[in-house]
């Protein structure tokens, strides 16, 4: 019987018939997650080996893996974490899912486990990578906006909304984040209980600002479901008054409102506009307005916020300087 003698390989030469296998291994498993034909794979990966490619082909195969995972079940794909071991307890990484610079998440480690999120605030779209992680909570680094990062809801003003949260599942030792094969949501709007007519509990907020806003919109996400009234003296929904300044080219206040009234119509917040509180009256649980009209509470929220701050400098006195506070201004 002849005896056999190991199979060694030559380090092969690249050729462009190479070039075009890799290139067909490739397009059949893009970094976005979609397969591309499962034989163009096969062929192309085969093709290298025969061609004594094997270091070639395999580092573009751990490559294409680390990139990006097959597509899983129910409209999933699975993104592998490819520095999961490497995170210590209380950092945040941020890990690039797709092709566009928009397609990113966030992962934490958190009471060694390991949590992800989006990447982006939900108040301006501000990456959360660059914020700090407390605890179990992610901050904005431009408003401190927080989310927490095991569900993703809105935990600090001035987030409104929620952000999108992802299962993290391990696998032989690797570590996957399993996200919606069709894209990634920016933002998640939290779930509001539907006004009840039979509880007769009523809740009034004094102040159209942020503050009176998100105490509403907690209230109805905490399962609140009595009346809810908010009393402002402004002229229009709230807003985001830090863009006073910011957008002030503009001149349409309507775009910088933080709801618009259709969202707390839906939401059962009734707003009273343009009014302005004269007495409260806390024996009788009274409010009375300047234009003569009471309202009754159970429960009474006082956030009409501060006045605008004037410096004592020179010329604050001069016709056509005023300060920045209101649409109006």
């Amino acid at each position: 019987m002849p005896m056999l003698r190991p199979l060694t390989m030559a380090r092969p030469i690249p050729t462009p018939f190479m070039a075009h296998q890799a290139a067909t291994f490739s397009s059949s498993n893009r970094g976005d997650g979609q397969s591309g034909s499962g034989n163009g794979k096969k062929f192309a990966f085969g093709s290298m080996l025969a061609l004594g490619g094997l270091a070639a082909a395999t580092a573009l195969y751990t490559q294409q893996r680390e990139r990006t995972a097959a597509e899983a079940t129910d409209g999933l794909k699975e993104v592998r974490i490819p520095w999961a071991a490497k995170l210590k307890e209380g950092e945040m990484k941020v890990l690039k899912v797709g092709e566009e610079d928009s397609e990113k998440v966030l992962i934490a480690r958190y009471e060694d486990k390991l949590y992800s999120t989006g990447n982006f605030c939900s108040h301006f779209g501000v990456p959360l990578n660059n914020g700090m992680l407390f605890d179990d909570k992610v901050l904005c680094p431009a408003h401190a906006a927080g989310f927490s990062i095991i569900t993703g809801k809105p935990e600090n003003a001035p987030g409104l909304d929620g952000i999108p949260s992802f299962p993290v599942i391990e696998k032989d030792g690797d570590w996957f984040v399993q996200l919606p094969a069709e894209g990634l949501p920016r933002k998640v709007p939290m779930p509001l209980t539907k006004r009840d007519p039979e509880n007769k509990e009523h809740v009034v907020i004094i102040g159209g600002g942020p503050a009176g806003l998100n105490c509403a919109e907690t209230l109805r996400q905490s399962g609140f479901s009595g009346q809810l009234t908010m009393i402002s003296a402004e002229d229009m929904v709230p807003y985001d008054r830090t863009l006073l300044s910011k957008a002030l080219a503009v001149g349409d206040a309507s775009k910088m409102a933080l709801r618009p009234p259709e969202f707390l119509a839906d939401a059962d917040i009734e707003t009273k506009l343009k009014k302005r509180v004269f007495k409260i009256k806390p024996e009788e649980k009274k409010i009375i307005c300047y234009d003569g009209e009471k309202v009754f509470y159970d429960k009474l929220l006082i956030a009409t916020g501060s006045k605008a701050w004037a410096p004592p400098v020179e010329g604050l006195k001069l016709k056509g300087v005023f300060p920045l506070r209101t649409n109006k201004d």
